[in-house]
């Protein structure tokens, strides 16, 4: 019991907002282990302007500013998981695109022109490279590769190997009047996701995750072959 009282002194304070800022290093979890930072800042404040005499103002204000940083940064990392911050127009359009937390998906937003087509259009061609990244939030596309032609259904990314890989396009794709899709230019958003990695990743992540999906539908019996392609 006296050990126990000895190490609950005020005067080691300090020593208890050491150990739980070294126990929040150890969480992966990244929401807890800003929680359990800011708990030992707060410890360490208390300890500088309470318990030391004179009070320490240096080590409180920085203390205080470590965690106000983590602050902020758990601040973030909350409003980008959260849909709060979505515009109610891009709502359908995150829902439709699934597997990316709503931060990477803004940002990834922001890049792209979203439009609805009035003819039909040829989105990439077969042994071309495409220089733009398409999701097709709705509508019907016809894809015609190795002399066959299949009808798919959104959504879906198109020209996805060819933004990943930079190879040119696998299959030529078509997309009916009145669909719903967001085009990127490939380079601008190349270059967006070398600046901002984490978007780089959740891209990447959702592009595989969209090709998976594709390869899965290809070998399936419910896959819907039209017809031989003319030439």
């Amino acid at each position: 019991m006296e050990i126990s009282s000895s190490f609950l002194a005020p005067t080691n304070l300090v020593l208890l907002g050491g150990a739980v800022q070294t126990i929040a290093m150890l969480f992966r979890n990244q929401v807890i282990m800003r929680c359990t930072f800011i708990i030992g800042s707060l410890l360490y404040v208390i300890y500088y302007l309470t318990i030391v005499s004179p009070p320490l103002y240096e080590a409180a204000f920085i203390s205080i500013m470590m965690g106000l940083s983590t602050f902020f940064g758990l601040i973030r990392l909350l409003l980008d998981r959260s849909k709060i911050m979505l515009n109610t127009d891009l709502v359908e359009i995150y829902e439709a695109m699934g597997a990316m937390e709503p931060g990477p998906f803004r940002r990834l937003m922001r890049l792209g022109q979203r439009y609805v087509l009035d003819a039909d259009t040829i989105l990439t061609r077969e042994g071309i490279k495409p220089d733009r990244l398409y999701f097709v939030k709705s509508g019907a596309l016809i894809v015609e590769k190795g002399g066959s032609r299949f009808a798919l259904n959104a959504p879906m990314f198109i020209g996805e190997i060819a933004y990943m890989t930079g190879s040119p396009a696998s299959a030529t794709i078509r997309a009916s009047t009145g669909t719903e899709l967001v085009e990127w230019n490939s380079d601008v958003l190349r270059r967006a996701t070398r600046r901002k990695p984490n978007l780089g990743v959740a891209l990447d992540a959702r592009l595989a995750s969209d090709l998976a999906a594709k390869v899965a539908a290809a070998v399936s019996p419910d896959a819907i072959r039209i017809t031989k392609a003319t030439p």
